[in-house]
């Protein structure tokens, strides 16, 4: 039921992202569903039914076989809510959600203790992601007087220069954290005691979310060009690193997940 919700929601998505191209964004309530919001939906839900498709086999026999669905498909309407809310209050705490079930799955593996391990170091900087992204909400929030995301972009012009710097380069390390960027990498590389639909899902996924932080505030970003260049060289010395990190794994999927921070 779930893996077929996730398709049908997927197709919805990508004809609404085709139907909707150019037309004024839906408002209700805390959210607000632009063309960006309906394209990177499409984007997630396709990811998250493959790894639902691929996990109906692949999970077979798993001691908790019927409680790794829901906490997937949780996953992936958190990081839709992401997608469509316009509320800053919200936005955070989504993203605090999104973490703590990330950290959840990869430590799936109840009686595994590297499993469990993996789950407290990733679940660790989470807390430091979400406690920079909150931090730079509130500062944002203070330099433009406005508790929505479109009313941050709107005031980003004519807001403090200060207070709007800060308030992105804490985003901006936020989105470091949850795209494993270097020096944040060990957690996705310790990640790898999750099942491969759960590795799959972060890596095509879920470290996306960074990058989806930075293009929801990118008006934000481009009105300091000095925190733009400090993202740009985090990103230039992660591929760096990531790319070189990858020759030199011993299995398959470390090195996958070194190639994830460089592709991030």
């Amino acid at each position: 039921l779930l893996t077929g919700a996730n398709w049908a929601l997927c197709l919805l998505l990508a004809l609404l992202t085709i139907l909707r191209s150019g037309v004024d964004p839906w408002v209700f309530g805390p959210f607000r569903v632009d063309s960006l919001a309906l394209f990177l939906g499409a984007a997630v839900t396709l990811v998250s039914a493959v790894v639902h498709s691929f996990s109906l086999r692949f999970m077979e026999g798993d001691a908790r076989y019927d409680a790794f669905f829901p906490r997937l498909s949780a996953l992936a309407s958190t990081v839709l809510g992401l997608l469509a809310t316009d509320n800053l209050l919200l936005f955070a705490g989504l993203w605090v959600l999104m973490g703590w079930l990330l950290a959840d799955v990869i430590g799936h593996i109840r009686g595994w203790r590297q499993a469990l391990a993996a789950a407290a170091l990733a679940r660790t900087w989470f807390l430091r992601g979400s406690a920079a992204l909150v931090a730079g909400l509130v500062v944002l929030a203070a330099a433009t007087g406005s508790l929505s995301i479109s009313g941050v972009i709107a005031g980003a012009a004519t807001a403090n220069t200060a207070l709007l710097a800060l308030g992105c380069a804490l985003l901006g390390g936020a989105a470091a954290i949850q795209s494993g960027l270097f020096p944040f990498h060990r957690w996705l590389m310790s990640s790898m005691t999750a099942p491969t639909p759960v590795s799959a899902f972060m890596h095509a996924g879920l470290v996306n979310a960074g990058g989806i932080l930075i293009a929801r505030f990118a008006p934000a970003f481009d009105a300091v060009p000095f925190v733009l260049l400090l993202v740009f060289l985090a990103g230039a010395a992660s591929a760096l690193f990531g790319a070189v990190a990858a020759l030199v794994q011993t299995d398959v999927k470390r090195g996958l997940a070194a190639s994830t921070t460089a592709q991030m």
